[in-house]
């Protein structure tokens, strides 16, 4: 197999951007599916690993699934409520913790996704751990993710896709 896509999604933000990515990709020789499912036993050429972010990393699945990945190409990519271009760096950046040792960047992708509602309601129920400018802050930030990802976000994603493409030529890694 030549390309894998993996994703995780507790909403369905991340599985259409994994759609797009997967659409973007030539041949038949792919395959997507979600990160619960893979077993580490495919051999692809090239792996997008996507998630919805998670207090400023991965899920858990996903940190789990990357043990698998150890000497892949991979290219990352994730939906998030909210964050400018700095806090997705810090995303990047958080997730290091859990990439294997000798894997080769191919790139990380970030877009922004929807809020859910519930996810909101979680967050005020949460009053004792988390203040409430900060649960202002994700109302306010609600109201401006929904739709998303939107079509100029899913045609972003495709974008990466075929940079990434671009870049898996290359034998050094990205780092």
């Amino acid at each position: 197999m030549e390309f894998l896509v993996l994703y995780s999604s507790r909403t369905g933000n991340t599985e259409k951007v994994a759609e797009a990515i997967f659409d973007a990709l030539p041949g038949h020789s792919k395959l997507i599916e979600p990160v619960e499912d893979y077993d580490g036993t495919e051999n692809p050429g090239l792996v997008f690993l996507g998630f919805p972010v998670n207090r400023g990393s991965c899920p858990m699945d996903v940190a789990d699934a990357l043990e698998k990945l150890e000497g892949k190409r991979l290219a990352l990519f994730a939906t998030c409520g909210m964050g400018d271009e700095s806090y997705q760096q810090r995303i990047r950046h958080n997730i290091d913790v859990w990439m294997p040792d000798d894997y080769i960047d191919l790139g990380f992708f970030c877009c922004q996704g929807a809020i859910a509602p519930a996810f909101l309601k979680e967050l005020r129920e949460q009053e004792a751990s988390v203040s409430p400018q900060m649960v202002e802050a994700m109302e306010a930030q609600q109201q401006k993710s929904i739709g998303h990802p939107d079509a100029a976000d899913l045609d972003r994603a495709r974008q990466f896709a075929k940079e990434v493409l671009g870049r898996a030529g290359r034998k050094e890694p990205m780092r």
